[in-house]
């Protein structure tokens, strides 16, 4: 089971994971930790930087691309199994792809389209960004970017946070309501509790229909702007409440022993010193509006 304070430090990470301090942080100190980021935050930024660029009166072509160099970026990270020169490789080809240009022998894992081969009508009907031109470069500034090429390495085994995301913004909340306070074991049994009802429903499987055709539905995303497909999850089971029940029951008969639940000496507040007068405080306070 995943331990409280762990889902916390990662909550934590997962919001500062970009950030250069951090990063550097784990690359000098966390020698033994393997550093890795989540596409999808990637990508939001790729897809933010490429829209700004496309609105730009001499790149409108570049919207069309827009989409395509997201998935892109999905599929490096998805298919490079943890090498990171095969996925900033893979990354780097998009600029030649754009341009109609499905091989290159500059690279050294990497060094042609994976697509089939594009039919001559294929071809005519794409909107190709020619070497060059200011749509092109827009895109070669935003996908060449050294920082962004070095966050591309840390794509290569394909780890997404999604799940905490989940866990935190839905999981958790149902369990512990934050319009509501509770003691320090209301808040470590209730955190418990959400654990160990999201470490028994993860990973659920697509549901299928009676003749074994897996179900989906149509959604409309604001971000995309066009209807796309996603999967229905099997129904939750709730076996774990039985369970639950059945060890109340053997604890109370005798038959098994919890350790008691360690509360740590908690200060009233976060403050280093002492609060001193408060009159002095108030008058600090009044003395700057004067």
């Amino acid at each position: 089971m995943v331990s409280i304070r762990e889902h916390h430090c990662l909550q934590l990470f997962h919001y500062i994971y970009r950030h250069v301090q951090v990063a550097a942080i784990m690359k000098r100190e966390k020698v033994h930790i393997k550093h890795r980021f989540d596409p999808w935050h990637l990508a939001k930024s790729v897809r933010k930087d490429l829209v700004a660029a496309s609105k730009k009166r001499e790149c409108t072509e570049l919207a069309s691309w827009t989409a395509s160099v997201v998935n892109h970026l999905w599929w490096c990270a998805a298919t490079s199994h943890g090498d990171q020169l095969l996925c900033q490789e893979k990354w780097k080809s998009i600029i030649y792809h754009v341009a109609g240009i499905h091989e290159w022998p500059d690279f050294q894992l990497f060094s042609a389209c994976g697509h089939d081969e594009l039919t001559n009508q294929q071809r005519r009907n794409k909107v190709w960004l020619p070497i060059g031109s200011p749509s092109h470069n827009a895109l070669k500034e935003v996908a060449w970017k050294p920082k962004l090429l070095k966050d591309i390495c840390l794509l290569a085994d394909f780890v997404q946070t999604g799940c905490l995301e989940v866990f935190h913004g839905s999981m958790a909340k149902k369990y512990v309501n934050k319009s509501q306070h509770y003691s320090y074991s209301g808040m470590v049994s209730r955190t418990q509790l959400a654990v160990i009802d999201h470490n028994h429903n993860v990973g659920r499987g697509v549901a299928t229909t009676a003749s074994g055709d897996e179900r989906y539905k149509c959604v409309y995303p604001k971000l995309q702007k066009q209807w796309v497909a996603k999967p229905i999850y099997e129904e939750k089971t709730y076996q774990f409440v039985h369970d639950l029940l059945r060890d109340t029951i053997l604890l109370k008969e005798g038959e098994i022993e919890v350790p008691a639940l360690e509360r740590p000496n908690l200060p009233k507040n976060i403050a280093t010193n002492p609060r001193g007068n408060k009159g002095d405080i108030i008058e600090r306070h009044v003395s700057r509006f004067q």
